[in-house]
């Protein structure tokens, strides 16, 4: 009966003893949020390999979850979501979590996850940036309507003012021509009356 025990024993040490990907990656990521480096020494495959703890500071609040591991015989592939508390706000990433097994524990492939965060910074930059392009662009457009608007009112008015200045022109050079018409017809019949 006691060596029942023991083996029972030995099996759940064991069994609670045994990672999986996800209960790695997990692992890993909280000592690189946390800024716990042996802890995450320990749970990398290369030691000598970076990592992406040099990405974050343990000071900012952040949260990580996992999706199911996908296990392709001793390699494993874990989806890591991270939000990050910044200065600016709450930054959103969605990165792999490379991980390889080592002597029946899973252990996480530093440099091909460095890698594959940094690609995913990048991406998250350019989309910002893309964005940022987009709404500036529509402010522009924007503007861009709105001075076509107040230009073609403006020209409108002006327009209307020329009119308005042309035909009071007109006028004016009609009164100025029936006013020297008179004068002329009348400065004619002077001087014929003067000189018959």
């Amino acid at each position: 009966m006691r060596l029942f025990v023991l083996i029972l024993f030995s099996l759940m040490l064991t069994a609670c003893g045994e990672s999986t990907p996800t209960d790695t990656a997990e692992s890993y990521w909280q000592s690189v949020l946390n800024g716990e480096e042996i802890k995450r020494q320990l749970l990398v495959s290369d030691q000598r390999e970076r990592g992406v703890e040099s990405y974050f500071d343990p000071n900012l609040a952040s949260t990580v979850h996992f999706e199911q591991a996908v296990i392709e015989g001793q390699h494993a592939r874990v989806v890591t979501h991270l939000s990050i508390e910044e200065a600016s706000g709450t930054a959103h990433y969605t990165t792999p979590t490379y991980l390889v097994q080592q002597d029946g524990e899973w252990k996480v492939r530093a440099n091909e996850t460095r890698k594959a965060f940094i690609k995913q910074l990048f991406t998250a930059s350019l989309d910002q940036l893309q964005d940022t392009l987009s709404e500036s662009a529509e402010e522009f457009r924007k503007m861009g309507e709105e001075f076509a608007q107040v230009a073609a009112t403006e020209i409108n008015e002006a327009a209307e003012q020329l009119q308005e200045d042309a035909e009071q022109a007109s006028d004016d050079v009609e009164k100025f021509l029936q006013q020297l018409d008179k004068t002329l017809v009348e400065e004619l019949k002077k001087y014929a009356q003067e000189n018959p």
